[in-house]
């Protein structure tokens, strides 16, 4: 994903073939989205995402952003 984020698909997918598609395959991609957010929180030792700069606490920032966008709760006390 680019730095410009979710709100970029909108723009590239307008037509309503593309719209219809991402509709379908929305439950899917959050619940993956869920499932790679555990993934990136398990990376580092308990507490180590808040203390040493890694990708990983950018790649949750940015996953809890996508999953807010989209209304989805994200677990509490796996907060980077």
């Amino acid at each position: 994903m680019s730095k410009k984020g979710p709100i970029a698909l909108v723009a590239v997918c307008s037509d309503e073939y593309t719209n219809a598609s991402l509709l379908a395959a929305a439950p899917e991609m959050l619940e993956i989205l869920r499932t790679s957010r555990g993934n990136v929180a398990s990376l580092g030792p308990a507490g180590a995402l808040a203390h040493v700069h890694t990708p990983y606490r950018e790649w949750l920032e940015r996953i809890d952003a996508v999953l807010a966008l989209a209304g989805a709760p994200t677990p509490q006390g796996e907060r980077s």
